[in-house]
């Protein structure tokens, strides 16, 4: 209910409280000197900013946060009050992480509209305090874990809002494994160094079984030319690339791929209706990539490792179980196609004109 009203009561609080400095300072200014009015109206607006905190449950400091990081919001606070004085938005749409938390935090002040973007399969830490002053949350996934209930009403499922060209791409054919596998490793940036140390040896055994096609490997820029000289020294049929701008062509013509969990990046796969292989990165903000495999793994869309079991002997065995199991594999293919593929961008549009009206 309080929650309801949070702008009102917060502008009749302030309106109230700047009407008792005014009488208190004036009266003081004719005893104290400028310099400690200066200092008393700055140790009250102190605390009171250490009550805010307190009342809105947000930890003063972060283990993971340098000096700098702090110095750069507070920075962004002030860039954000000027932006919406020059811009005057109707609205502001936070894509989550503490890069959209000034602008969002300024806009109650300016009583603009907040609508934030939760992709993963929990709300992330900035979306879970903005939610107190949100009007909406948009969804990637059904059943978001972790939202408080006072907040349930503000939940809105949208799916996974993706590039827009993959929604023109024909995700209607279903894969045929052959007697050769080609595979695709994403995961050029998040921990992803692992990925070009265990990868390549499992893939020389499959190749020597005679079992591999192709191998399609994202890599960090140092293994480009170490990766490369493998396959090739190797004679297995590889593409390593850093960024390739085609890489729904590539996902499409693989069989099967080996993939951090990012959200967007499993988001695309699922679109596609693309089996994968999901590892975790296990030191993600609050294992959040291990709650967006869990997602798609309780509905049967992909297998796990956990990163502290990944290894060559792990990958070939799952490998080698998916090969031979090919009811498994197309089960997976049919209920991705079974899956309503939700295009998300009317039912934001519609949201965001109820709210600027």
């Amino acid at each position: 209910m309080i929650s309801s009203y949070f702008g009102e009561l917060s502008a009749l609080s302030a309106a109230l409280c700047w009407s008792i400095a005014v009488i208190i300072f004036k009266s003081a200014s004719k005893t104290l000197s400028p310099i400690l009015i200066t200092a008393l109206k700055n140790s009250i607006a102190l605390f009171s900013f250490l009550l805010l905190f307190m009342f809105l449950d947000i930890p003063l400091w972060y283990g993971d946060f340098e000096y700098s990081d702090y110095f750069k919001i507070f920075i962004s606070l002030f860039k954000s009050i000027f932006i919406f004085i020059k811009e005057r938005p109707n609205l502001v749409f936070g894509l989550g992480g503490y890069v959209s938390f000034p602008v969002s935090v300024v806009s109650k002040i300016f009583s603009c509209p907040l609508v934030l973007y939760e992709n993963n399969a929990s709300i992330g830490r900035a979306n879970l305090k903005l939610l107190l002053i949100a009007k909406k949350i948009f969804v990637a996934t059904e059943n978001i874990l972790n939202c408080p209930s006072k907040h349930l009403n503000k939940i809105k499922h949208t799916g996974n809002i993706l590039r827009e060209e993959i929604y023109k791409l024909d995700n209607k054919k279903t894969n045929v494994m052959g007697e050769k596998i080609s595979i695709l490793v994403t995961g050029g940036s998040q921990g992803a160094e692992i990925f070009g140390e265990v990868i390549p040896n499992a893939i020389k055994v499959l190749n020597d079984k005679g079992i591999l096609k192709n191998i399609h490997q994202q890599c960090i820029k140092n293994q480009k030319i170490v990766l490369e000289n493998f396959y090739n020294e190797n004679n297995i049929n590889n593409s390593i690339f850093e960024f390739d701008s085609n890489i729904f062509e590539k996902i499409i013509s693989s069989d099967l791929v080996i993939t951090r969990s990012g959200a967007s990046t499993l988001g695309e796969l699922v679109h596609l209706n693309k089996p994968f292989i999901a590892i975790p990165f296990s030191h993600a903000m609050d294992n959040h990539q291990m709650e967006n495999a869990r997602y798609y793994f309780e509905r049967g869309f992909c297998w796990i490792i956990n990163q502290q079991n990944f290894n060559k002997e792990t990958l070939l065995n799952l490998i080698n179980k998916i090969y031979n199991n090919r009811e498994d594999y197309l089960s997976k293919v049919k209920k991705m196609q079974a899956t309503k593929k939700i295009i998300p961008f009317h039912i934001i549009q519609t949201e965001f004109d109820k709210l600027i009206k």
